[in-house]
């Protein structure tokens, strides 16, 4: 939180983006560095369900206008208008078509930071997504002119696919990029106009722009965010000829005795301005300008721009292009050296281009990564620029344009392909480059694609052209493969092309890496014979799926790549998967609650900065900045995972308990419970350390009764030979329910034991920690700033005497924030306990989150009425169960089944006071209880054989 000493988190949102360089091929990855992203602007997706508040430029549901005036929106409008919801739901692959009508864009004044404006939005629970919208870099090196020819045009064999087509004049390529010289000699006549707008002032065709008959400039010559658009997608400068020379690499004029031949000769280009001419390299508009390509008749469109950041609304776009209107998008794979993710190359759909020099090896600056599909030459590229000029220049900016002058020559000879068909196609007949030397062997086999584009064999050959369309792992019990796990690996495989032989078969291997070791593949299962597959027909594996053992030294956090190779004759392409073994931490998201737990004795995020994980959430609203363990006897004598006297950038936390085993799922005492154990020590506290063991137990219900919390439960054994005196152990939660928390109070509900925290504004949310059982509490409100008299703050660092102080002052300071809400944290926990030599001692909480205090107050309620029974021995749990109940919540009669009526029943309020309530036998092991005259409320009941059951009255 850069209001207290995070100033750095934004950085986890904001990726890099850098250009390409010219070097050594065996120089190391760029350093990364942030992404440039709109400022104090946000791209939305409404949930279909509040489609009746929306127009085109307004959002008036309540919680929306709440929104705006705290955000102080400046616009919010749709972002694609003339969009409408898709008339189907699922493509026939089984993918969801997105649905662009409910995309909104949101600007803002507010001196709110955008990752406090995103999860302030999302807070609101009326968006499927909230996210910054990136300002992307075009994939340019430029450098001297230093050939006059196109030597890549062999190198494609697109001579020999010109005898074969031409192109043809009604295929359209977007040139979505800085711009193009519409005038350049090479380029004029290759500016697809379209006649159902002719320029007359008036607009024709009814799209929402205005004589758009020769594409459209979203940006103007410098950036302004409200900018209406224009119909001149021209340049005025050089320094925005990125766009020009793509444009000529793809389709300048062929056979005209002038300039350079365009790969994809007779097609036609639209040209799709989305950078201002005063920084051409970036993309402001991109995905609005795919949008505008792919719903105005473009069959390809080019990206020669990307950077670092997955976002949700940007696939969306991608994915809308190829369902909706069967437009291919190629985009330049990045020019960082580096393997790590670039969009929009690496979006789904995408047809991600590497960059290759003479004699097809890498050029130096090319990522690579198994997400690209094909390779292209980049390096020394000639083709128009700015002022009727020519230039030759580097980079996957190049490339990608010489894939889309490619694919729109296929597109021209098989008009009826579809995006991914003509993707697959151009793929599949790629010549292999990893045996030239340079290209890395076989530890970089697939990473720059199948191999260097054929144009020639692309609108000629005939092949199978599988892919693989999603991957199911399993092992047989939590999914979490750990060691001595057994994997089994399914998948869909989808032909895109021609009808395979019967002996079509896909062979499934581990790529060979350091993790390698630590598993056993089982060679039998690896080969499949998928026989005969026609045209987009869907086939599986799941007979016979493919086997790996995860070996019992197996570390933690290991990735593993898994290759699928499929070979027919003389055809083969090959598939990667990447599957996570043993992490160290776990989400869980079982009911209301998403929350993460970790190996190390924090709840909700893994790390420092407060990013790896899902933080606490209910109905996906974020109520948590950070929450720890804390345990010890004296102030020289702690142990904790918090942050610590440490401030400013260079802040770190405590990381006192060393892992023994970590989290795993275990099997629950119901099957309407999931529980969680992990184990450490506090022996990385040092000189701090208590030598104590702490089995942590986490357990998430699905009963409707139990939806708002988790429970956390220390087991903490004493090691020593002596008895360990004056013991405390606590939690410290730091919520942050409104945006910083800088309008959050924190309170104390004496009859939950229960620490909260609240947005003060109205509708804000509640969360917190309360402490489960028969004990004496200790609580600790603090006001972050450190302005209050009575207490110290965190924003100057946290101490271990600070520390010492919340666990140990008993119930000292109930309320923080009491003069005006402000940022507040708190610590709660019991003691002090002495613990035996070799005793343990089991210590819980349930950590809440809802609507309103009533419902925390219920939430630890529920909770407390579980913690006898998760510290109950876990097979007589187990064997004893819970009863069902329906309908739940009930009306004036509720149905339990599992025992029989002559079982004793005792129904007892949230608050422990036993109800007289008259029942009935209603079947075999089925009885009805008569609830008409009890009040509106949470019920827990339990039978005299010990089975336990919960029910709300309405």
């Amino acid at each position: 939180m850069h209001l207290k000493f995070y100033s750095f988190i934004l950085l986890g949102l904001l990726a890099h983006s850098v250009y390409a360089g010219n070097g050594d091929s065996n120089r190391k990855p760029a350093q990364p560095t942030a992404s440039k992203t709109w400022d104090k602007t946000l791209m939305l997706r409404i949930k279909p369900e509040f489609r009746q508040f929306l127009t085109k430029k307004s959002f008036n549901h309540p919680a929306a206008l709440g929104l705006q005036a705290t955000l102080g929106s400046q616009r919010f409008f749709a972002r694609f208008p003339q969009r409408e919801a898709p008339r189907t739901a699922f493509h026939f692959t089984g993918e969801r078509i997105p649905d662009m009508s409910l995309i909104y864009q949101m600007e803002y004044s507010a001196n709110v930071s955008l990752f406090d404006a995103r999860r302030l939005a999302m807070n609101t629970g009326l968006f499927d997504y909230a996210e910054v919208k990136y300002i992307r870099e075009t994939c340019l090196v430029p450098n001297d002119p230093r050939i006059n020819q196109q030597y890549y045009l062999d190198s494609i064999q697109v001579f020999q696919a010109w005898d074969i087509t031409q192109g043809d004049t009604n295929v359209v390529v977007g040139i979505c990029d800085s711009g193009v010289q519409t005038d350049h000699d090479d380029l004029m006549e290759q500016i697809k106009v379209d006649a159902t707008d002719p320029v007359n002032g008036i607009d024709d065709n009814n799209d929402g722009k205005i004589d758009n008959n020769r594409g459209w400039d979203f940006c103007g010559p410098i950036f302004i965010s409200t900018y209406a658009g224009d119909n001149d997608a021209n340049i005025t400068q050089g320094g925005a000829s990125h766009g020009t020379h793509v444009a000529g690499i793809t389709a300048a004029k062929t056979f005209n005795g002038i300039g350079i031949a365009g790969i994809a000769f007779n097609c036609k280009i639209m040209p799709l301005k989305c950078a201002p001419d005063n920084a051409g390299g970036s993309i402001y508009f991109g995905y609005e300008a795919i949008e505008y390509g792919a719903s105005h008749g473009a069959s390809v469109i080019n990206c020669s721009w990307g950077g670092p950041g997955f976002s949700t609304f940007e696939q969306e776009v991608i994915t809308d292009a190829t369902l909706t209107f069967g437009t291919l998008v190629v985009a330049a794979a990045g020019n960082d050296n580096s393997s790590e993710l670039f969009y929009p190359a690496y979006y789904d759909h995408i047809l991600a281009v590497s960059a290759l020099g003479t004699g097809n090896r890498r050029a130096s600056f090319t990522n690579y990564n198994y997400k690209i599909r094909v390779a292209a030459p980049g390096v020394g590229i000639l083709s128009t620029y700015f002022n009727n000029a020519y230039q030759t220049s580097d980079g996957t900016s190049m490339a990608s344009p010489v894939v889309a002058g490619v694919a729109a020559l296929v597109r021209s000879k098989f008009p009826l392909l579809n995006p991914d068909q003509v993707a697959q196609r151009i793929r599949v007949t790629a010549d292999n480059i990893y045996t030239v030397p340079g290209n890395g062997g076989a530890s970089f086999f697939g990473k720059y694609g199948r191999g260097i584009v054929n144009a020639y064999r692309a609108v000629v050959d005939q092949t199978p052209g599988i892919k693989n369309l999603a991957v199911r792992v399993t092992d047989g019990n939590n999914n979490l493969f750990q060691p001595g796990d057994s994997l089994y690996i399914t998948a869909d495989f989808i032909n895109y092309l021609q009808a395979s032989s019967p002996n079509l078969k896909v062979t499934f291997s581990v790529v060979s890496s350091s993790t390698s070791t630590y598993l056993t593949p089982v060679a039998s299962s690896a080969e499949n014979i998928l026989g005969v597959i026609t045209t987009e027909e869907i086939k599986n594996n799941n007979g016979k799926p493919f086997k790996i053992f995860l070996k019992p030294n197996l570390p933690n956090d290991r990735t593993i790549d898994i290759r699928m190779y499929y070979s027919d004759g003389t055809y083969y392409d090959y598939d990667h998967y990447s599957i996570v073994l043993n992490p160290t931490y776990i989400n869980v998201e079982k009911n209301n609650i998403s929350t993460t737990i970790t190996s190390k004795g924090r709840i909700g995020f893994n790390d420092d900065g407060s990013n790896e994980g899902l933080g606490f959430q209910q109905k996906g609203r974020q109520t948590l900045y950070e929450l720890g363990l804390m345990t010890g006897s004296s102030a020289t004598k702690i142990a904790n995972t918090v942050r610590n006297a440490t401030t400013g950038a260079s802040a770190t936390h405590d990381n006192d308990y060393r892992n023994i085993n970590f989290v795993k799922e275990q099997t629950g005492p119901s099957i309407q419970v999931f529980q969680y154990n992990n184990t450490m020590s506090d022996q990385s506290a040092t000189i701090a350390a208590s030598n104590v063991e702490i089995l942590q137990r986490s357990y998430a219900w699905t009963t409707p009764g139990d939806s708002n919390y988790v429970i956390v439960k220390y087991s903490i054994k004493n090691k020593n030979t002596t008895p360990l005196t004056n013991y405390f152990v606590g939690l410290f939660g730091d919520f942050d329910i409104s945006v910083n928390g800088q309008q959050d109070k924190a309170g104390w509900s004496e009859a939950q034991k229960l620490g909260y925290a609240y947005n003060t504004n109205s509708g804000g949310l509640y969360s917190g920690v309360s402490i489960l059982g028969d004990v004496t509490p200790n609580y600790y409100a603090i006001d972050n700033d450190g302005t209050a008299v009575d207490s110290f703050g965190v924003y100057d660092g946290f101490t271990d005497i600070e520390k010492y102080t919340g666990l140990s002052s008993g119930l000292y300071r109930l309320n923080a924030g009491v003069t005006q809400p402000k940022d507040v944290s708190m610590v709660i926990g019991s003691g002090p306990y002495t613990i035996p030599a070799g005793d343990t001692l089991h210590v819980g909480f349930a950590i809440v989150a809802g609507e309103n205090l009533t419902e925390i107050q219920d939430a630890a309620d529920e909770a407390q009425t579980q913690w006898p029974l998760i510290t109950s021995n876990q097979e007589k749990i187990v064997r004893k169960g819970q009863l069902k109940v329906y309908p739940n919540p009930a009306g004036d009669e509720v149905f339990v089944i599992g025992s029989a009526l002559d079982q004793k029943i005792q129904i007892y309020t949230s608050q422990g006071v036993q109800m007289t309530v008259l029942s009935k036998q209603a079947g075999l092991n089925q009885f009805i209880l008569n609830t008409h005259d009890l009040a509106p409320g949470i019920y827990f009941g339990r039978t005299s054989d010990g089975k336990v059951f919960r029910f709300v009255r309405q």
